[in-house]
């Protein structure tokens, strides 16, 4: 019976939405059921409202605190849009990314934790851009055409989790409004550190003029970047670009031109593909755990870098190569099981190791906010984690090496990678 319930679970999380869900808990109950009838069956009266009674006080514990955990999230979300101030939007986020953390904690539910940080984070953007919108129109300032501004890497694959440092770009109407959206710009970004989310290191932001330009700006940009092998990490992260504040259809214009390059540069997904068969798996040749030989790593890997990363890359490029639009890890492994790229298994098992990994991932987020340290450790050492967490870690790491392989014979990339 216990086989059986964990293959519900897995059902509801490949499977989800309104109608499965509902499904599936109706399939759980009717089990339930069935295992409690058979269980007192026999036994005196007594003893069956005994545990009624127990068991209904667990329950009263359970609904209460979930209850009052997303009773607390709506009040606070519903701040976002009233602040005034960015001191405001800071308590706000502080409390929502505590919440979060503690429905995570409650069912360590992956698709259910992107979608409370995503909508939190999207919103809260969204409100900084109204702020600073305000202080330039006190400060007699005003565009003259749209913008959009656009975020990448997880936000914009709608992978966002406690922790998260800024990535996004901005697209404008009128060159006349140069001066003005590099003021914005900087504001903007100035305020998303405030409120918690860190400068990106590899400068992806619209502070940085790289990153800001009109629209047709970013054509020509587009044009250039996509023949020049140093910009083809920029051109992967463009890939995952997602509207969140301004202009819809401006960012749907910048959006479609984006993912116009690989048809305009046909070697372009097979460098991609090769960046990303060429990233570190923590899997040795023999299929052991790849772990540090020495220092304070010393049998650890970084399950970021060597798991969560090439997998994500991977279904990335599998998907562009099919034309698929859409941005999330899990949407894009579905997709490509609906269009028969992947067979059900493989498909549920790629989404068993996103889960895994992303999993692990915020664990180490919650233990960094508990320790106050800005950035989490995502190093795991496989023995301390319990036999049945490091299977689902190697087996994670196992399905990642099986497309990487798929990768390298889909885009005839024939060249040796070690590990494999």
């Amino acid at each position: 019976m216990a086989e059986r319930f964990r293959e519900i679970n897995r059902l509801i999380k490949f499977f989800p939405g309104e109608r499965g869900r509902e499904l599936w808990i109706g399939t759980l109950l009717q089990d339930f059921i069935q295992i409690y009838n058979d269980l007192f069956e026999e036994l005196p009266g007594y003893v069956r409202y005994t545990f009624l009674e127990r068991f209904g006080e667990f329950i009263e514990r359970e609904l209460k605190e979930i209850r009052g955990l997303r009773s607390v999230y709506g009040k606070e979300f519903e701040k976002i849009r009233q602040a005034k101030t960015v001191q405001e939007l800071v308590a706000v986020r502080e409390k929502l990314t505590h919440i979060t953390g503690r429905l995570f904690g409650k069912s360590h539910a992956v698709m259910e934790t992107h979608e409370l940080c995503t909508q939190y984070h999207d919103h809260l953007t969204v409100q900084i851009t109204h702020l600073v919108e305000e202080q330039l129109r006190k400060e007699k300032w005003t565009p003259r055409g749209h913008y959009a501004w656009l975020r990448t890497g997880s936000a914009g694959r709608e992978e966002q989790t406690l922790i998260v440092d800024q990535d996004n770009l901005i697209v404008y109407e009128n060159p006349k409004d140069r001066d003005y959206f590099q003021n914005f710009s900087k504001r903007v970004v100035r305020g998303l550190e405030k409120l918690g989310f860190s400068l990106c290191e590899g400068g992806v932001m619209a502070s940085n003029p790289q990153w800001r330009w009109t629209l047709e700006d970013w054509k020509r940009q587009l044009l250039e970047m996509v023949f020049k092998e140093e910009e083809l990490v920029h051109m992967i992260i463009l890939m995952d670009a997602k509207f969140v504040a301004g202009d819809a259809t401006l960012a749907a214009q910048f959006i479609t031109e984006v993912h116009k390059m690989p048809k305009v540069n046909l070697g372009l997904l097979r460098e991609m593909a090769d960046v990303a068969t060429r990233m570190p798996i923590a899997l040795t040749v023999f299929r052991g755990f790849k772990l540090e030989g020495h220092g304070k790593r010393k049998r650890m890997f970084n399950a970021k870098l060597e798991g969560w990363m090439p997998l994500v890359m991977l279904v990335l490029v599998y998907s562009l190569k099919y034309g698929i639009r859409e941005t999330n890890t899990v949407k894009r492994i579905r997709a490509l099981e609906r269009l028969g790229h992947f067979d059900a298994k493989f498909s549920a098992d790629l989404q068993e190791a996103y889960f895994t990994l992303t999993r692990h991932k915020v664990l180490k987020q919650i233990e960094s906010l508990r320790s106050h340290r800005k950035s989490p450790d995502y190093y795991l050492k496989p023995n301390e984690l319990g036999e049945k967490e490091e299977k689902k870690i190697w087996n994670a790491l196992v399905t990642i090496t099986q497309l990487r392989q798929v990768a390298l014979r889909s885009f005839d990339l024939t060249k040796k990678i070690p590990g494999i």
